[in-house]
């Protein structure tokens, strides 16, 4: 564990507590829009039933035209916003 993660946890715990759960980002395959990967590199697609209640899920996802027009903002979705 490094020292600023150390540090950030002493932190929280003095604060009552920090995340109830862990954190984990899927990152959105290139090749298949379909499937997701997780840090350790295995593979998962939708629903990710099998980290409910083991952690929070960052899903990282592509835009195709993401340069875009300019006119079109950057947005941050929850799960339960689908």
């Amino acid at each position: 564990m490094t020292d600023h993660k150390r540090r950030v946890n002493r932190l929280e715990d003095k604060a009552g507590g920090g995340d109830e759960l862990p954190w984990l980002a899927l990152k959105q395959d290139l090749d298949d829009l379909e499937l997701y990967r997780a840090p350790d590199g295995t593979e998962h697609r939708r629903p990710f039933t099998a980290f409910e209640g083991k952690y929070n899920i960052i899903v990282v996802e592509y835009e195709k035209n993401w340069r875009g027009d300019g006119g079109k903002r950057v947005e941050l979705r929850w799960p339960d916003d689908d």
